[in-house]
């Protein structure tokens, strides 16, 4: 078995030698995530340089506009993105998001925020896609929304970082958790106890590269390869053996994003 990462943000300039080292690491997929229009043009491209140079690679994209953005990107981006799917022939595009609200920041006014995350919600919805969500700061809104819509039949919270109450609820809701670098950090104690919550099911793993290096490469530029280091680690802290906790990360991401 392989490792999947669920979330990452590559760019092609790069490909050569990620890839290289990923085939190392012994990590075989990843979902290739934007954040603005441009962005999310930028990874259907890094997919398909990646396939044409290595076909053993299971890569696929997410297009989306990330809260920072809702401001500046509004209705219109999300409708460049509805292009985007429109035009999707080979089904490279298998997630709308990274969606949602941030709080911490606050780079775009949280009505802007709510209303561009509702759009891509709806988006996901109509095109059967998964729902890939960021959310910071801003728990109590998040489910709030998700209470008042129709929502698609798959959703992850990307770069989970809620406690106990939020991995139950996660549980109730059916959505995945994909756990990045910040398990390994030394003051994530409150994650690391929502990781032993979360059904095992709805467990994904990310890098979120080129942000949030796991230890011992903290303060590094992050990579796809580096996914292969938290699942290690949240091997050992769920006490699952790493061959058959790569099975089951590859197997619910696999099923997270209908691949």
């Amino acid at each position: 078995m392989s490792w999947f990462d669920s979330h990452c943000h590559p760019e092609v300039e790069n490909l050569e030698t990620e890839l290289s080292f990923a085939q190392e690491c012994n990590v075989m997929g990843l979902i290739a995530v934007g954040t603005t229009p441009e962005k999310s043009e930028g990874v259907l491209d890094y997919v398909r340089a990646l396939r044409s140079r290595d076909t053993d690679v299971s890569a696929f994209a997410s297009v989306g506009v990330h809260p920072h953005d809702a401001f500046s990107s509004g209705q219109s981006g999300v409708e460049f993105l509805e292009s985007l799917l429109m035009k999707d022939e080979q089904g490279l595009i298998v997630g709308v998001g990274e969606c949602g609200l941030d709080y911490f920041y606050e780079h775009s006014p949280r009505d802007a925020q709510l209303e561009v995350f509702r759009a891509q919600i709806e988006l996901a919805r109509r095109f059967n896609k998964t729902l890939v969500i960021h959310t910071r700061d801003a728990w109590e809104d998040t489910f709030e929304v998700l209470d008042s819509v129709q929502l698609p039949e798959r959703t992850i919270f990307h770069c989970f970082v809620g406690t106990e109450k939020e991995a139950r609820a996660a549980n109730d809701y059916g959505i995945y958790m994909s756990f990045s670098g910040i398990v390994t950090f030394k003051n994530s104690d409150a994650l690391r106890q929502a990781a032993l919550i979360a059904k095992r099911e709805l467990i994904l793993i990310e890098t979120d590269a080129p942000y949030l290096s796991p230890v011992p490469l903290r303060g590094k530029p992050n990579q796809f390869a580096n996914v292969s280091i938290t699942g290690e680690y949240l091997s050992d802290h769920l006490e699952i053996a790493k061959e058959d906790f790569q099975k089951l990360v590859w197997e619910n991401t696999t099923r997270a994003f209908a691949l």
